[in-house]
């Protein structure tokens, strides 16, 4: 039997905080998942569906759950398939006076130790169980130089000849393009996540952005 989809989403984020302080991913993943809730809020509006949010904070003795969010209940990784993953975390380490591992997630052979966007939304939708139909979102990181154009252009000419409809954004601010951890432009971010960085992209690893359900990086060779 079909399910309907429901009409509330609850989405709670816990993370741990000491002394006023949380660690490093969990702040990436806090400055990450305000910022799109605002848009998500938005667009399940326009669906008639009513976004809430909570912010529960966590002691050290709850620290496996820290960096966690659910979606009515039910857990990032549920919703998406993923791997619930520890890695090390020397701000963590530092908060709590300890060597201590923090929570990630694996997905597709991506270990996330910061939550970005892309996954945000796609949990979201997969706890309502709707179809993400949000426009794929570009943004080239670079500072004006031809190469830059050049990849703008090929994005733009791209998708208009496979008839998909995106959003492309230019970045030129310095802060901005090194806030998403790219040393060499231009660089290519699809959905919240780093794809390419340094010389223009080839037009067949172009291509995979706009066909693929996950973004490609070019790292399994496919150009």
């Amino acid at each position: 039997m079909l399910l309907k989809p429901s009409r509330t989403l609850e989405i709670e984020w816990r993370h741990l905080v000491q002394a006023g302080n949380t660690c490093e991913r969990c702040d990436n993943t806090g400055e990450t998942l305000h910022r799109v809730l605002q848009d998500l809020s938005a667009e399940l509006g326009r669906q008639g569906v009513t976004v809430t949010f909570l912010e529960t904070p966590l002691g050290p003795e709850a620290l496996a759950q820290s960096n966690l969010i659910l979606f009515n209940g039910k857990s990032m990784e549920d919703c998406l398939g993923a791997e619930v993953r520890e890695t090390h975390c020397q701000s963590c380490c530092e908060l709590v006076g300890e060597q201590v591992n923090c929570r990630a997630v694996e997905i597709n052979g991506t270990v996330y130790e910061a939550i970005p966007e892309a996954l945000i939304r796609d949990a979201a939708y997969a706890a309502l169980q709707m179809e993400n139909q949000m426009m794929k979102q570009f943004k080239v990181l670079g500072t004006g130089c031809a190469n830059c154009e050049t990849t703008m252009k090929m994005i733009k000419d791209t998708a208009a000849a496979k008839g998909v409809a995106i959003q492309l954004e230019k970045v030129e601010d310095m802060a901005a393009i090194l806030g998403f951890g790219v040393m060499s432009t231009p660089g290519v971010v699809l959905d919240g996540i780093v794809v390419h960085s340094g010389g223009v992209p080839a037009k067949g690893l172009v291509e995979s952005w706009l066909n693929a359900a996950e973004p490609c990086c070019g790292c399994c060779g496919k150009e």
